[in-house]
């Protein structure tokens, strides 16, 4: 008996669960400048990324409705000419980038791109 009893519970909390609130998934922790730059900066990996959902990009989609940052650590650098990073924007499906970037600019600061990161890194 105490099995039949506890779906119904769970069927009621999850009722509950849809009128009152979204899912978890799609609430995103706003980062601040200082843990954006801290992420940007553990990458190590040449070709490795990482990526922020924004509020304001020529992108689209994603829980802050303008897609996502994505910066990667330049898989060229240390070569001649080349930034140590590449800041992309990316259109979000679901709650991953699809690979359509737009490249933004490159830059050796991870400072300066965790800044314009988080001048578009916020709720609307």
């Amino acid at each position: 008996m105490g099995t039949t009893a506890k779906p119904k519970v769970v069927a009621d909390a999850r009722k509950g669960e849809q009128m009152s609130s979204p899912p978890a998934a799609t609430e995103v922790q706003i980062l601040t400048r200082k843990e954006i730059e801290e992420r940007i900066s553990q990458l190590s990996e040449l070709g490795s990324s990482v990526f922020f959902y924004v509020s304001g990009s020529p992108a689209s989609g994603g829980p802050l409705g303008q897609g996502a940052a994505v910066i990667e650590l330049n898989p060229d650098y240390p070569g001649k000419g080349q930034k140590r990073y590449t800041l992309y924007v990316d259109d979000v499906d679901g709650l991953e980038p699809v690979g359509k970037r737009q490249k933004i600019y490159a830059s050796d600061a991870a400072k300066d791109l965790a800044s314009w990161v988080k001048d578009r890194h916020h709720k609307r």
